[in-house]
Parts: C-alpha cells; sequence; structure tokens
C-alpha cells in the first residue's frame, strides 16, 4: 500500500458519496469486517471505512498517527493496508455521542 494513494475526507475523495454510509458510532464487540477504503482525517487520523461481513453493516473508525495507525491495542498499520483485506476487529463504545473506540484488530483470511 502506497500512504500517497489515499486521498483525504474531502470531496475530492472517489468514494466521498459514500461517506455518510458509514456511521462513527459502533456498537461494542468483535466483528469480522471488510476494508472498503481509507481517508486521511482533518487532524492526524486516518479513518477507516469497513464493512461488517455477517450483517453487511458500515462503519467509520479511526486509527491515529500518534500509534502509527494502529489500533489501540493493534499491531496492524492501517495506512500500509490495501482496501479488500478481511480483519476481526475489536470495538469499545465510550457513549452514544461520540465515535466509537477502535481497539483492535487481526487479519483473516478471506
Amino acid at each position: 500500500m502506497n500512504r500517497q494513494s489515499i486521498k483525504g475526507y474531502n470531496p475530492n475523495h472517489p468514494n466521498y458519496d459514500e461517506f455518510s454510509n458509514y456511521q462513527p458510532l459502533v456498537p461494542e464487540g468483535k466483528y469480522k469486517v471488510q476494508l472498503d477504503f481509507h481517508a486521511w482525517g482533518k487532524s492526524t487520523n486516518l479513518f477507516c471505512f469497513f464493512t461488517d461481513i455477517d450483517s453487511g453493516e458500515k462503519y467509520r473508525l479511526s486509527v491515529f498517527s500518534r500509534q502509527d495507525y494502529k489500533p489501540y491495542n493493534g499491531s496492524i498499520p492501517f495506512d500500509e493496508e490495501p482496501v479488500g483485506g478481511h480483519f476481526y476487529i475489536t470495538v469499545k463504545s465510550k457513549n452514544s455521542e461520540k465515535p466509537s473506540q477502535f481497539l483492535d484488530a487481526e487479519k483473516h483470511k478471506n
């Protein structure tokens, strides 16, 4: 994955029309997901857009530069992951108003 190929979270992103389909408030739990695309945030974050393989739900979670673009307890740097990959992700809900916390991820063979 080439970090420079990731576009910003703005109207110039090729998937911009789909951004609103992905929810930042993810119920706490573990999910089997596919990475659909990424977008650089306005601060030091990278948005990861996932689809739950079992339910079809769409989630938007962030990873941050201070953690090398890895989930809080994770070892996978998502700025290096190509789209289409499958993962098991673990999410913690802070509350019903703040985006969910992306705790962990592990690769899943397709």
